[in-house]
């Protein structure tokens, strides 16, 4: 069996075997040419998608095992339009298949943290309050920010 592991550095396929107890419970039958697998590589484990079945390794290799069945991936037509497009934009076939692959079967970006609302007026801006939680040393906060600006008559004018 021929794996595409989904790693961007790695656009190669390698061999696998399927392991002897997926043949006893029915899950041997279920990989095809498209299905999302995980597989160890390079000490770690990937998440990958077959891309041939009936493959005959080289000799004097010895194949690791499949780790996890994952699910139903992209249809073995997609396979070839990912390998074509891949090809024609100098891409890997590893974005493409990401794209034709079910979103719960692919790692979600990781979410980014909400940025801090947008000022309403001058009020928002130079607040005591906003000032005081961008702040995180108290010290410098006491002595240079509270010290300097309340003493300045316009800012004064704006927090009160």
């Amino acid at each position: 069996m021929r794996v595409l592991p989904d790693v961007v550095g790695i656009d190669r396929a390698f061999d696998y075997v399927v392991p002897t107890s997926w043949e006893a419970d029915g899950r041997a039958e279920r990989v095809v040419v498209g299905s999302m697998v995980r597989i160890p590589l390079a000490g770690r484990r990937v998440d990958g998608w077959v891309t041939a079945v009936e493959v005959e390794p080289e000799s004097g290799v010895r194949l690791v095992e499949l780790v996890k069945l994952r699910g139903m991936g992209p249809s073995p037509e997609l396979l070839d339009l990912a390998g074509w497009a891949a090809w024609r934009w100098a891409g890997r076939r590893v974005a493409f298949l990401r794209s034709a692959s079910p979103e719960r079967m692919v790692a979600a970006a990781a979410k980014r943290r909400p940025r801090d609302p947008v000022p309403a007026g001058p009020r928002d801006v130079f607040g005591l309050k906003n000032v005081k939680k961008r702040f995180k040393n108290k010290l410098f906060f006491r002595v240079i920010v509270k010290g300097a600006l309340l003493k300045n008559p316009i800012f004064r004018r704006m927090c009160s």
